[in-house]
Formats: C-alpha cells, structure tokens, sequence
C-alpha cells in the first residue's frame, strides 16, 4: 500500500502539530486527480507527460469539447485505482 503526502486547501504540505500528515484510499485517489487536474503537460521536469494539454487543446480558439472530454477521460484513468 502506498501513501502520499496529505496537501491542505492551500496546496502546501498538511502538518498537524509539526507532523507531516498522510493519505490513502479515496483521499489519496481525490487529491491525485486534482492535482493532475491542476497541472499543464510539460509543467513538471521529471516527467513532461504529466499533466492536462490545456495550452494546446482547451484554451485555445474554437477547442473541441469532444476531445477534451476524452483527454481528461484517458488522463484521469491513467491514475492507480480509478475505474
């Protein structure tokens, strides 16, 4: 079982008392999903295939929603136990 690192409402690690917080199941999947959500491809050095295209597909003029959906779709998928 793998854990993350629990981000608070502002993005920043969660410490409680000075110890760093933990968290798994729905709430690790949830907070995956945002922050993929919140991540442009290309954003993160380690790996340029993280991420939503918004620059090439969504805030673009005239963007196709059909492939949009289906991006975020295949995008969200893509993540550990999410069906």
């Amino acid at each position: 079982m793998s854990l993350d690192l629990r981000l608070n409402a502002a993005n920043d690690i969660d410490f409680d008392a000075g110890v760093v917080r933990l968290c798994d199941g729905a709430d690790q999947v949830g907070q995956q999903i945002r922050i993929l959500l919140r991540t442009f491809i290309g954003e993160w050095f380690l790996d340029v295939t993280h991420g939503i295209p918004y620059l090439e597909k969504v805030h673009i003029k005239a963007p196709n929603r059909t492939e949009i959906e289906t991006i975020l779709r295949k995008k969200i998928k893509e993540i550990p136990r999410v069906s």
